[in-house]
């Protein structure tokens, strides 16, 4: 069974924030880390329950807890990964450098995506949801018979009926309108939606989605 203590380290903020130290190949620390703050602040539920000054706080009773010997132990996965991100620094020196640089961003405003992209990793946080619903309408229009696609969406939009309507589909229509105002052009969207492995869908499949699911509200709820 999970201890309360190591349930800081597998899940949640710190365990993200160092994942993502640890995932910047090709990019500096600095711009994930701009992409961890930018998540934060765009998420209204993510701003109220666990601000960057909260996280840069619990960042820094880790490190203190780290450089102490009587600390806890830690999940072995975690210290590995830790290390890693920090490199040539002592693991709690860097875990201080995380929560200052979070802390000095903490009322800065996010920069934009023609300024630093979005990285893979953030588009999975950001749409979660909707890239659990593209991926189940990829599969079904791929199937044989290869059904109409507005049929492939409608059938994707009601995998979630009726328990999940108010909480994955209503986070996945909202994604998705978020998802066709950011990304416009056919090679921004080819991008973002890549990296699945699968061919990725066109403007037109997702409005259709989304569309599929306003119309499953509509006809059923």
């Amino acid at each position: 069974m999970t201890s309360n203590h190591d349930l800081l380290f597998i899940d949640g903020s710190i365990h993200l924030l160092v994942r993502w130290a640890c995932l910047n190949a090709g990019e500096t620390l600095e711009d994930e880390l701009e992409r961890f703050c930018r998540v934060v602040r765009d998420s209204p539920v993510a701003w109220s329950t666990m601000p960057l000054g909260v996280v840069s706080a619990l960042l820094d009773v880790l490190a203190d807890e780290i450089d102490s010997a009587g600390s806890p132990p830690r999940p072995a996965e975690f210290d590995v990964r830790l290390a890693r991100a920090a490199g040539d620094w002592p693991p709690a020196e860097f875990l201080r450098y995380l929560a200052e640089y979070l802390r000095d961003k903490d009322y800065e405003s996010s920069p934009r995506l023609e300024e630093l992209p979005m990285s893979f990793l953030e588009a999975q946080i950001r749409f979660s949801q909707a890239f659990q619903i593209i991926h189940r309408f990829v599969r079904i229009s791929s199937s044989d018979p290869y059904p109409d696609v507005v049929d492939a969406a409608g059938a994707a939009a009601s995998t979630e009926h009726p328990s999940g309507c108010g909480t994955v589909l209503v986070s996945a229509a909202a994604e998705l309108q978020q998802i066709l105002l950011m990304f416009r052009s056919r090679e921004e969207l080819d991008t973002l939606l890549g990296n699945f492995g699968w061919p990725p869908p066109s403007r037109q499949d997702l409005q259709s989605l989304l569309a599929a699911i306003h119309t499953h509200f509509d006809e059923q709820h």
